[in-house]
């Protein structure tokens, strides 16, 4: 018995029984997860110890495992959270918002359906406990980069509306989409029972519709990249198709700020572990990954099913290091070789042969879509022997020698063969080579024909791209134009005139511009190679001088002023190359006035003066005088030309708006009135030749409004002229008859804002020999008008501009009157209108000024009122303003100039 229970023991000791290096390895991770699960913290340094030949390979596999359970932990987003984070939690009210019920639920938090009632809009707002935040350092990098994605606008990404915190539960709150999730969809699509408004004819519609839904996803991938933003947990449960199949990138928690790498830890890893790139496992994360995500969740969209599944953490590790999806068409022989192309290529293993963005991977899509030869290769059976060989070395070598030796065994047997073919083989070669003599020359003419043909074909597609890309460029320009828009657009309204934009109510930023303008510069330089292109620099031209009125709208004065130069220099050649094009004409007369329009509010008279004259001689030529769109073009340059007064509202320099800015400003009011010096000798000529074109325009189409309109400005600036020169009488019989035809196009056009403002302007022309009473009427009716108009369109710089001139007006003339506490209202008013143009046009030196004015004439007024506490409190408000104004550095003279002003005003109030 001794004998056979040691044969026993000998035989359980003996080598066969000992598991493998790598399935020892699997034992160990195995019970690592186990352990974890439970809530230990075990050592890797334990395990390492127990099994010394294996230490490198045991913290290689553990640290890995470890990451992907910690992973686990962050993102899970199927099942509740944990409960001692909000399980319990029971909100009727968080903040500013009425919680109306819950949407889902997420590793990080609850997201529910809200209102927001003091906007009395609906949201989404994300949950999280204080509890999901273990310190100072975490909460910052939540918030930091919750407002960086709140900075994102781009119509397929959910905004981000804003972040805070509420007894000791920090949220954010989401633009509110009603509609599914792509994992939903997924999931619908493989139960053909599921009554489901995505429904498809056929599986081609259905992969052409996922192609175009992430192809625009992409491209809100592209734009947030562009803004140094990563999302880092794209999957399908993170992007939303609403009701109109529009697709939303949503749950921005774990955006990440390219710009501020310190907000996160060397090594963390962020995303659902399903969807990560093989890099993500060595804490490497960029742009690309992004593209590897997005490239999984199409590759979901087409299959069915994802590409990994039903894997065991270790199993997963391992699969997502070293295991490359399956090729969509084994799975699916419907799916068409082009999109299987562009979808392996997104998700490749190594980073450098996938899209380097998320903009190249959408323009392939695209292409893809539209019918187009994509730029993606298929992968060669070759080349992915050489890849398989590359990641397998010793598997491939084995592989390697054992066909070479078939390949010796193989000519050896076939030598005898060959030799005795050989003989054979030479009479028919010299018999085929006088064929092959013949051949080579017709062979060399096709090639070159072949040659030139293939070149033609791809200058024309290169062409055909830059026109498309035109065309997106096109819709962009158009898409962030109108953001914010609450009103239809007219159809025909291109948003070409700085006159449209300036009546838009949009939400456009400096941003938004930046990214017009990098967007075309690859168009210019095609366009540089191909000169002699009139459709391409027409399109150029175009381009400039929309990106210039946008920051001409934003009040970037000087970026605008570069943009029309380059929009008049391709305008410029289009129409000396072909001066019979009259809409080209047109195009290049505008440009230069809204250039004019430019220099003149930055109180350059003279190189106003100067652009309006370029427009002025383009049109005036002999061979234009027969087109209708000339004449009005000529009679409207000439208008602004007679408008360059000191008693002219609006186009004036902003130094004749008050006495006080003209105590600061008199080097500027000096120059200026020297620049008008120079246009009175012409301006009676200009007149009179714009009362005969505005005459025979209005003629022949009566009931035209751009034709009124025209009356109307030209009787408005007649009445200016009259008053500058003295002529009292025929100054108001002209306003009169201007006031009258606005009047008749509001009542003809009342949802057209343009002549609601023109009279709002007219009403504040400065009437000489009018009683103050008739005066303070008027400017009471241009601020009922312009009240309106800033109501309805908030974001209009020119309506808020003339909005604080009328309040800064009526404030002086009820001081004048001693009528003492509505003069102070008006200042208030006037303040109030000009701290939101600084906010929304910080470049604008003016405002800042005008505020200083209003602010010191305001302490006056609470001195005469008998308040100095009152002017006392306004002036070191007005210091605090000064101080705080960063854009004033720009002009520190003169900040220090209004500073020195206020302290000294202060120091005597308190002697």
């Amino acid at each position: 018995m001794t004998t056979q229970r040691n044969d026993e023991t000998q035989l359980d000791l003996s080598p066969v029984a000992q598991p493998s290096s790598q399935q020892l390895l699997d034992q160990l991770a195995d019970e690592f997860v186990e352990r974890l699960r439970a809530g230990e913290r075990p050592s890797i340094h334990e395990y390492q110890q127990k099994h010394p030949s294996l230490a490198a390979e045991i913290e290689e596999v553990l640290c890995s495992v470890a990451m992907i359970e910690d992973l686990k932990k962050q993102s899970e987003t199927v099942g509740a959270p944990p409960r001692n984070h909000f399980d319990e939690i029971q909100l009727e009210r968080i903040g500013d918002y009425r919680i109306v019920g819950e949407l889902g639920r997420g590793g990080m938090g609850i997201v529910f359906e809200a209102i927001h009632e003091s906007l009395g809009r609906k949201v989404a707002i994300k949950v999280l406990p204080s509890k999901a935040f273990e310190g100072n350092d975490q909460l910052v990098r939540f918030r930091k980069e919750a407002q960086a994605a709140a900075r994102l606008h781009h119509s397929n990404i959910v905004n981000v509306f804003g972040v805070g915190e509420s007894e000791g539960y920090h949220y954010y709150v989401m633009e509110f989409v009603n509609g599914q999730t792509l994992a939903n969809l997924i999931q619908s699509f493989k139960n053909s029972d599921d009554d489901s408004s995505f429904s498809f004819a056929t599986d081609r519609e259905r992969f052409f519709w996922s192609a175009d839904k992430i192809s625009k996803i992409a491209d809100a991938l592209e734009y947030s990249h562009l803004n140094n933003i990563l999302h880092r947990d794209i999957k399908p449960a993170n992007i939303l198709v609403d009701d109109k199949q529009k697709p939303w990138i949503t749950d921005f928690g774990l955006v990440k700020e390219l710009s501020n790498p310190t907000m996160t830890k060397t090594g963390d890893i962020f995303g659902t572990p399903q969807y990560l790139a093989p890099e993500t496992l060595e804490g490497k994360y960029n742009q690309r990954s992004e593209v590897y995500c997005l490239g999984l969740t199409l590759y979901e969209l087409l299959a069915g099913q994802p590409a990994f599944f039903d894997a065991s953490p270790t199993q997963l590790f391992k699969m997502i290091a070293t295991v490359t999806p399956r090729p969509l068409r084994q799975i699916n022989d419907k799916i068409p070789r082009d999109l299987e192309t562009v979808v392996h290529k997104a998700i490749d293993r190594d980073p450098k042969r996938r899209y380097k963005s998320a903009g190249e991977f959408r323009d392939d899509l695209e292409r893809f879509h539209n019918d187009l030869p994509i730029r993606a290769r298929r992968v060669l059976p070759i080349e992915k022997a050489y890849r398989w060989a590359k990641r397998n070395p010793l598997t491939a070598s084995m592989t390697l020698l054992s066909a070479v030796l078939l390949v010796v065994v193989a000519a050896i047997s076939s030598y005898a063969y060959v030799s005795t073919d050989v003989a054979l083989q030479k009479l028919a070669d010299k018999h085929k080579a006088l064929g092959l003599e013949k051949e080579k020359t017709e062979a060399a003419k096709d090639l070159a024909e072949n040659n030139e043909r293939q070149m033609r074909q791809e200058y024309r597609r290169a062409e055909a791209n830059v026109k498309l890309s035109m065309k997106a460029f096109d819709e962009l320009f158009k898409r962030i134009m109108t953001k914010g828009v609450g009103r239809d657009l007219k159809a025909n309204m291109e948003l070409e005139a700085f006159s449209e934009l300036s009546m838009l109510e949009t939400t456009v930023t400096k941003d938004d511009a930046q990214i017009l303008q990098g967007a075309i510069r690859f168009y210019e330089k095609f366009t540089e190679q191909n000169i002699e292109n009139d459709e391409l620099k027409l399109e150029m031209a175009k381009a400039y001088r929309r990106i210039a009125n946008t920051y001409h709208f934003l009040g970037d004065l000087k970026a605008a002023q570069k943009g029309y130069d380059k929009a008049i220099e391709f305008y410029r050649q289009i129409v000396q190359k072909a001066p019979g094009e009259i809409d080209m004409v047109v195009n290049l007369a505008e440009t230069y006035n809204e250039l004019g329009l430019s220099w003149r509010k930055q109180r350059n008279l003279a190189q106003g003066m100067k652009q309006h004259e370029s427009a002025r001689r383009l049109l005036q030529q002999d061979s234009y005088a027969d087109s209708e769109e000339c004449q009005y073009a000529l009679c409207n340059t000439l208008i602004s030309l007679c408008s360059f007064s000191p008693g002219m509202n609006g186009n004036r320099p902003r130094t004749f708006r008050n006495n006080r800015l003209l105590e600061t400003d008199g080097a500027l009011l000096r120059k200026a009135l020297g620049d008008f010096i120079r246009i009175v000798p012409k301006r009676s000529a200009y007149l009179r030749e714009a009362d005969l074109i505005s005459k025979q325009l209005v003629s022949q189409a009566p009931e035209n409004p751009s034709y009124r309109l025209l009356r109307a400005m030209l009787f408005r600036t007649r009445a200016t002229i009259f008053g500058v020169d003295g002529d009292a009488q025929t100054e108001m019989a002209q306003l009169e008859q201007s006031i009258k035809e606005l009047q008749r196009l509001i009542e003809d056009y009342p949802e057209n804002p343009t002549y609601q403002f023109a009279l709002a302007h007219t009403y504040t022309i400065r009437v000489r020999n009018v009683p103050r009473s008739d005066q303070i009427e008027m400017f009471k009716q241009a601020e009922s008008l312009c009240e309106e108009l800033v109501q309805d369109y908030p974001r209009a710089i020119e309506y808020l501009d003339l909005y604080a001139s009328i309040s800064s007006r009526l404030g002086h003339l009820h001081f004048i009157d001693k009528e003492l506490s509505q003069s102070i209202q008006y200042f208030e008013q006037t303040k109030t209108s000009l701290i939101q143009l600084t906010r929304k046009t910080p470049s604008v030196m003016a405002y800042y000024y005008q505020y200083f004015a209003a602010s010191d004439q305001l302490s006056d007024v609470h001195l005469r009122n008998d308040n100095p506490a009152a002017a006392r409190r306004e002036i070191q408000s007005l210091i605090r303003f000064l101080q705080n104004s960063i854009v004033l550095n720009r002009a520190r003279p003169k900040k220090l100039e209004f500073l020195d002003k206020a302290r000294n005003k202060l120091r005597r109030m308190r002697d």
